[in-house]
C-alpha cells in the first residue's frame, strides 16, 4: 500500500498546477519514505494493542477521530481534524456494511475464545473495522503532510487495504472454526433482519440454518403443507406413523428417507439414469423446458427412457409427486422475472430435484430444506442478470451451469450433495457480490459526496449573498468573499453543517468585514470601526493562512481594505475624541507588527449588522432556502401523479428492474441509491456499474410506458408452491 502511495504522489507532483503545490507532494514523499519502517511497526504494534484491549472489553483511549471537542474549542485550524475524523468514519462505516455477517460470526467466536459476552449488534469488533482505522490513523498521526495529502493516504488506504479485509476476516473464521470455536455457526445465523442487508438492499445469501434444522413455518406454508399433505396421502392420512408429510421420507413405503442409505427403488433408479442422459428433455412439453408429467410416467413405466428397457411400477404417491414438482417448474419458467438462459441452466435440475422429493417428503414442508434453499438462491441470483452484466469466464451463468453439472454428476440417493452446492454457490456469491459491492460502494459514495459539496456550497453562496446584500465593496474584496472565503464556508458546512461554532465564526468574520467598508454615518460607529479592526484583519490572516492563498492575493486584499478602511477614517468628523490606536494601528496590523485578539473575540451585538445578517442567514439555512440555487441536473420533465409515480415514490433501495433502454436493449438494474437532496434515482447492474439515473417522474414514465418493469423479490419456491396450493384447490 505504500508502494502505492509513493506512486501516486509522484504522479501527482507530475501533474501539479503550482511549483508549491508540486513541492508539497515532494516534500511529503520523502517525510512517508523517511518514517515507513516507524509507520510499519506502530500500526502492527497498535492494531495487537487495540486488539487485546477489545477483546477484554478494556476502554481504548480515544483516537482523533472519535473525540467529541467542546463548541469552545473549535476555530478555523481545527476543521483539518473535522476533515480528517470525516474520512476515517467514512471507512470504518463502510467497511461494516461491507462484512458485518463475517464481523458477526468472529465476534462471536471471539467472545467464546475469551470467555466474555459476546459483542453487541454495533459494538466493535476485536479486530473489525474501527480498531484497524484507528490504528493506522493514530501511526499516521506523526507524519508531518498537508490535510489533502493525509486524506489521500486514506483514501488509499481505503482502497487497498479496507477493500481487501474480506479475505482476512475469512481466514480468520476458518481458523477459529477449524479450531473447534464455534464449529456450527454460520452466516446463517449472523444479525437477524435488516441488519443484515448491506445499504444497498441486497439480501444476505442464506435464509437459514442448516439441513437438519426445524424452524417455525409460517401459517401460510402449514396450508401449503395440509393442502399437499391431503393431495399426496388423501383426506384420511394420519400424522405420526409416517404417514404425513415431513416424516422423514417414510411414509414412501420402503424408501430410503432422508439418510439415502438404503437401497434405491425402481423409480429412483430409473431417474438417475435419465438424469445422465439428454434423453430426458424428450419428456418436456414442445421440446420446451417444461416437463411433461404424463410422457415421463409412460417412459418409466414402459422403460423406454431406461438404459435396459425395463418398466418401472409407479406407484400412486410418485405419481403425484412427479405432477407437483412438474408444476412447481411451471411456475418458475413462466416466471417473467427470470431471464430465459438462467430457466434453460435451471431446468436441468428438474430430475434430480423430483427425485430428491420422492426421497425426503420434508422438501415439501420445510422451507430451509436444502434443495429449496438452492432453487431460491438460483432465482435471486437470477433476477439481476443481463448477458452484458456477466463475466463470460466465470460469470453467474457459468457458475450456475458448473453446478448444475455437478448435481447431474454425482446425486444419486442422498440429498446432502445439495447443501455441498449451495455452500459452493454462496461462497462464489459472497465472493463476486463483494467486489461488486465495492464498486457500488465507491460510485454511489462518489455521488454523495458531489451532491453534499453541491449542498455546501449553495448554502455558502447564498450566506455571501445574503450577507453582502446591497452593500457596494472594493472589487477584490467582492472577489474574496465569493471565492475563497465562500469556499471555507463550504468546507465546514460539509463538515459540521450551518448554524456551528465555526459556521458562525466565519459568517461573522464576513459580515464584519461588509459592515467595516460600509459608510458610517454616527460617531459611535466610527468608533466601532476602530475598536474592531485589528480583530477583524487579524481574524482575516487566520482564514488566509487556513486558505493557503498566495502572499500576493493576501497583500492585495489587505492594501484594499488598508485603503479604504483610511478613507473612511479620514471621513470622520475632526472634531471627534482621538481613538487609542487610531488609523496607526491599523495600518500596524495590515503591515503584521501587531498582536492582536483571535477572530473568535469578534463581539456580536444582538442590535448589530452582523448580528442581523446571522440571523437571517441561518432562519435560511433551517427553512433550506438556499437549496433553490443548486444547479442539479434536470432528469425528467414532470408528469402526472398518478400510480405510476406513487409506485416510483415508494420504491425502495435494492429493488431490482427489468429496464429497457433508449437503445432498445434490455437490462436487469437496480436501485442502489435515493437522494433525498436532488431526489436522484441511481441504478446500477449486478456487477455494480453505474447504468441509469432518473428522478421520481422520469421512473414513472418508463413504468407508464412498459419500458420499466418491478421485478419480484419473494422466494421463488415459496411463491411456486402457493401457485401449486391455488391449483390443487381448484382441482387443475
Amino acid at each position: 500500500m505504500l508502494e502505492q502511495v509513493d506512486d501516486t504522489l509522484f504522479a501527482r507532483a507530475d501533474r501539479a498546477d503550482s511549483n508549491q503545490q508540486q513541492a508539497a507532494y515532494f516534500d511529503a514523499m520523502r517525510e512517508i519514505r523517511r518514517k515507513r519502517p516507524t509507520l510499519e511497526a506502530d500500526f502492527a504494534a497498535l492494531i495487537l494493542k487495540r486488539f487485546d484491549q477489545a477483546l477484554h472489553h478494556r476502554q481504548q483511549p480515544l483516537t482523533a477521530a472519535q473525540r467529541n471537542l467542546p463548541d469552545d474549542e473549535l476555530s478555523l485550524i481545527e476543521t483539518d481534524e473535522l476533515e480528517e475524523r470525516l474520512a476515517v468514519d467514512a471507512m470504518v462505516t463502510k467497511a461494516k456494511r461491507l462484512y458485518a455477517e463475517a464481523l458477526y460470526l468472529i465476534g462471536q467466536r471471539l467472545a467464546a475464545m475469551a470467555g466474555t459476552p459476546a459483542p453487541a449488534v454495533n459494538e466493535e469488533v476485536a479486530i473489525g473495522p474501527g480498531v484497524i482505522c484507528g490504528a493506522f490513523q493514530e501511526a499516521s498521526a506523526s507524519l508531518e503532510i498537508d490535510i489533502q495529502i493525509r486524506l489521500l493516504l486514506y483514501k488509499l488506504f481505503d482502497h487497498d487495504v479496507i477493500n481487501a479485509l474480506g479475505d482476512l476476516y475469512a481466514g480468520v473464521n476458518l481458523i477459529l472454526r477449524e479450531s473447534g470455536i464455534l464449529p456450527t455457526l454460520s452466516a446463517a445465523d449472523a444479525v437477524p433482519g435488516s441488519a443484515r442487508h448491506s445499504r444497498a438492499g441486497r439480501r444476505a445469501p442464506s435464509s437459514g440454518g442448516g439441513a437438519g434444522e426445524r424452524v417455525p413455518e409460517s401459517d401460510e406454508m402449514d396450508e401449503i403443507a395440509r393442502t399437499l399433505r391431503d393431495f399426496l396421502y388423501g383426506h384420511d392420512s394420519v400424522s405420526g406413523q409416517g404417514s404425513s408429510l415431513g416424516s422423514g421420507g417414510a411414509a414412501y413405503g420402503g424408501y430410503a428417507g432422508i439418510s439415502g442409505n438404503a437401497s434405491p427403488q425402481p423409480v429412483i433408479e430409473a431417474l438417475s439414469r435419465l438424469q445422465l442422459t439428454a434423453v430426458a428433455g424428450d419428456y418436456c412439453v414442445d421440446g420446451g423446458l417444461s416437463l411433461n408429467p404424463a410422457a415421463l410416467k409412460r417412459g418409466l413405466i414402459d422403460g423406454s427412457g431406461t438404459a435396459t428397457g425395463t418398466g418401472a411400477l409407479i406407484r400412486p404417491l410418485e405419481d403425484k409427486t412427479i405432477d407437483v414438482v412438474a408444476m412447481l417448474f411451471d411456475f418458475l419458467f413462466d416466471d417473467p422475472d427470470l431471464p430465459g438462459q438462467i430457466k434453460g441452466a435451471v431446468a436441468r435440475l428438474q430430475i434430480p430435484v423430483l427425485k430428491a422429493a420422492l426421497i425426503d417428503a420434508e422438501f415439501f414442508t420445510r422451507k430451509q430444506h436444502p434443495v429449496r434453499r438452492l432453487l431460491n438462491q438460483l432465482a435471486h441470483a437470477g433476477i439481476g442478470w443481463s448477458p452484458d452484466a456477466d463475466d463470460p469466464d466465470d460469470g453467474l451463468l457459468v457458475c450456475i451451469e458448473r453446478l448444475v453439472d455437478r448435481v447431474l454428476n454425482e446425486f444419486e440417493d442422498n440429498v446432502a450433495i445439495f447443501s455441498d452446492v449451495l455452500d459452493e454457490f454462496e461462497e462464489w456469491l459472497r465472493k463476486t457480490e463483494h467486489r461488486s459491492s465495492v464498486r457500488e460502494e465507491e460510485l454511489v459514495g462518489e455521488a454523495q459526496q458531489a451532491e453534499t459539496q453541491a449542498v455546501a456550497k449553495a448554502a455558502a453562496a447564498a450566506a455571501i449573498h445574503e450577507t453582502i446584500g446591497e452593500a457596494e465593496l472594493p472589487e477584490p474584496v467582492r472577489t474574496f468573499l465569493n471565492g475563497p472565503w465562500m469556499n471555507l464556508l463550504a468546507r465546514i458546512y460539509r463538515l459540521e453543517g450551518g448554524g456551528t461554532p465555526a459556521w458562525e465564526r466565519v459568517l461573522n468574520v464576513a459580515s464584519t468585514l461588509v459592515w467595516s467598508l460600509m459608510p458610517k454615518g454616527s460617531e459611535a460607529s466610527r468608533r466601532q470601526l476602530l475598536e474592531t479592526l485589528p480583530t477583524l484583519l487579524r481574524a482575516l490572516r487566520d482564514g488566509m493562512e487556513r486558505l493557503h492563498l498566495p502572499a500576493t492575493s493576501r497583500e492585495q486584499l489587505l492594501s484594499c481594505l488598508a485603503v479604504e478602511h483610511t478613507r473612511l477614517a479620514r471621513a470622520m468628523n475632526a472634531s471627534m475624541p482621538p481613538v487609542s490606536g487610531g488609523i496607526q494601528k491599523t495600518q500596524s496590523v495590515v503591515a503584521g507588527n501587531e498582536s492582536v485578539p483571535t477572530m473568535a473575540e469578534i463581539s456580536s451585538d444582538p442590535q448589530s449588522f452582523m448580528a442581523r445578517k446571522a440571523a437571517e442567514i441561518n432562519r435560511m439555512i433551517d427553512e433550506g432556502r438556499f437549496l433553490g440555487g443548486m444547479s442539479t441536473p434536470r432528469l425528467s420533465e414532470d408528469g402526472p401523479l398518478d400510480h405510476f409515480y406513487e409506485r416510483a415514490e415508494d420504491m425502495g433501495e435494492g429493488a431490482w428492474l427489468d429496464w429497457t433502454d433508449t437503445t432498445g436493449r434490455e437490462q436487469r438494474i437496480k436501485l442502489s441509491w435515493r437522494s433525498v437532496i436532488s431526489g436522484k434515482y441511481f441504478f446500477v447492474n449486478r456487477q455494480g456499474v453505474k447504468v441509469a439515473e432518473m428522478n421520481a417522474h422520469a421512473l414513472a414514465h418508463e413504468l407508464r410506458e412498459g419500458r420499466a418493469r418491478v421485478i419480484e423479490d419473494a422466494p421463488m419456491m415459496d411463491r411456486a408452491l402457493l401457485s401449486v396450493l391455488d391449483n390443487l384447490q381448484q382441482g387443475v
